[in-house]
């Protein structure tokens, strides 16, 4: 175990024989920073919710973007960005040794043209990102092969549904949080296989059931009680989620005072001290079917990983966030957004395919051998986007590499201030939040987002102010489950859901029931009881 001190926020971080191992494999150097610190830096590199009305520079059509009119930079749209109407080659650069890399990528970045979102193959989707394979859907981010969802993120093959975060394989769920195979399920956490429920944490393979913990093929239970179905039928009425209830309109008041009082029931149970299924060896949480994954979270068939988040079919990677598809990746290395058969790529953001890959962006269709390079498409053995020989190219990196290690620049991501996005644009706001004077104190942007003036019809968020509208679909969702118009800001609402996730971070604390140390993402000081693995099976089965 080796100790180091973070070159930026001085806390010390710790290496071990496994990480020297992977370090040393892939040929590149240890990190300087510590876990958090190379996270902050590559979430400022991910504008996933925020959209913009601007021309696409190709085409003079209005589009939609993550980047508004005052960029320096072009941005194309999707369709004219992936056609072969232009070359990135065409922006290729000599390297100038005299100058620092970082320098250099800049001025290519803001010449070179940039995708106007991260999409691919969706259908009536246009107020989407970061969204591929997807039908009839309106502000969801981070989604595949979903139909007809609405104001949701991070799903997969979901349909019919709104509200949601992280749900999968479901479909017609509403305001609910890591769900897998599920139906009709309604304020609901962490549950699996269950259908036709309101207000469930926990549960896997339950139906009819409201208000209730740790179930395990359960049917007709209220508040962890069995219940004819008369019965059943007869306390949901009495709680205002009767059938008589929905075909009336179910009062928002009714759904408040439920959310506080299931909130406060489910602190009576113990709670598991991860969020997991089919994982071995692994810590973090929101992990499904992994193995050897160290401080992890929400990551899916993963194997042998640490410091990944949001990412799928991953083996032998350190600190990436977000992707991975179904071809995955395999040794890479702090980089944003990758997969689709990725292999050795390093320092790097939004590279789709390919290998040998360094410090390069947005380079689609498996480029190989490439360094420094931005918006490439179909490339081999470029640097700066300049085309080169194979000879020439493997004789000129090696030089490059030498010069950023006289520059401090070999081994570090690229840094916050040539993100493409302000500060308060990106996933940084959300897990590192700061105030506009603390941002532009580090040297960094912020962006100042207009005020909207409130159109005809439309509902002012009870929380933050900003006017919002429901659009038909949505209202159509509401009334077929007799659920009240929201009073908050879909913005609000994602940020609301956010707030009822596990943190990206772990904790020393014991097994409240045998005294075992794990490593949580509940901190002590949570009111939450919290179980090892055996005791919280011994618990529910």
């Amino acid at each position: 175990m080796k100790s180091k001190a973070c070159v930026r926020c001085s806390s010390d971080f710790h290496l071990t024989d496994k990480d020297e191992w992977f370090y040393n494999e892939n040929k590149i150097p240890e990190p300087t920073r510590c876990p958090n610190c190379r996270a902050l830096r590559r979430y400022t590199w991910r504008n996933e919710r925020v959209l913009y009305v601007r021309k696409c520079n190709g085409t003079g059509k209005t589009i939609m973007a993550t980047f508004d009119e005052n960029v320096p930079f072009p941005v194309y749209d999707v369709p004219y960005w992936f056609s072969d109407a232009w070359d990135g080659r065409d922006y290729g650069r000599d390297f100038d040794f005299n100058r620092p890399f970082f320098e250099q990528f800049r001025e290519l970045q803001n010449v070179v043209p940039q995708l106007a979102r991260s999409v691919s193959g969706n259908e009536n989707c246009d107020f989407t990102n970061q969204a591929g394979w997807n039908k009839n859907c309106y502000l969801i981010f981070e989604a595949n092969y979903s139909e007809d969802c609405y104001y949701s993120s991070y799903i997969q093959y979901a349909k019919d549904s709104v509200d949601c975060l992280r749900v999968r394989e479901s479909q017609l769920c509403y305001e609910s949080i890591n769900m897998e195979r599920c139906y009709n399920i309604k304020f609901s956490e962490d549950c699996t296989s269950c259908s036709d429920s309101w207000f469930l944490k926990s549960c896997i393979g339950s139906r009819n059931c409201f208000g209730s913990v740790n179930l395990r093929n359960k049917e007709f239970y209220f508040f962890n009680e069995q219940c004819t179905p008369e019965q059943y039928e007869r306390r949901l009425s009495e709680v205002g989620f009767g059938s008589e209830n929905i075909e009336a309109g179910i009062k928002q008041e009714d759904i408040q005072k439920m959310r506080e009082q299931f909130y406060a029931f489910q602190l009576k149970f113990p709670h598991k001290y991860m969020v997991d299924r089919q994982t071995e060896n692994s810590t973090g949480s929101y992990i499904l079917n992994s193995q050897n994954c160290e401080e992890c979270f929400g990551i899916w068939n993963c194997q042998d990983c640490k410091f990944v988040v949001d990412s799928n079919n991953m083996k032998n990677v350190y600190d990436v966030t977000v992707f991975g598809a179904d071809e995955g990746a395999e040794f890479c290395c702090d980089s944003h957004e990758i997969g689709a058969g990725c292999r050795n790529v390093y320092y790097s953001h939004q590279i789709l395919g390919g290998h040998s890959i360094y410090y390069s962006s947005t380079c689609f269709f498996n480029n190989t051998n490439i360094f420094g390079c931005s918006s490439l498409k179909r490339a081999n053995y470029c640097i700066l986007n300049k085309q080169y020989t194979k000879e020439e190219y493997e004789e000129l990196v090696p030089k490059i590499i030498e010069h950023m290690k006289k520059t401090g620049e070999w081994g570090e991501f690229f840094p916050m201030s040539l993100s493409p996005w302000d500060y308060n644009e990106t996933l940084a706001q959300e897990y590192f939040p700061l105030s506009k004077e603390q941002v532009q104190a580090m040297g960094l942007k912020w962006k100042d987002q207009k005020q909207l003036i409130p159109q005809e019809g439309a509902i002012i968020c009870e929380v933050s102010g900003k006017p919002f509208k429901i659009i038909q679909q949505e209202a159509e969702f509401y009334k077929r489950f007799g659920l009240p118009t929201p009073l908050r800001h879909p913005d609000q609402r994602y940020t609301d859901r956010m707030a009822r996730t596990l943190p990206r971070h772990l904790w020393e604390r014991p097994c409240d029931k045998c005294a075992t140390q794990l490593q949580s993402p509940y901190s002590p000081e949570r009111p939450e009881i919290i179980y090892c693995d055996s005791c919280y099976l011994g618990e529910v089965y």
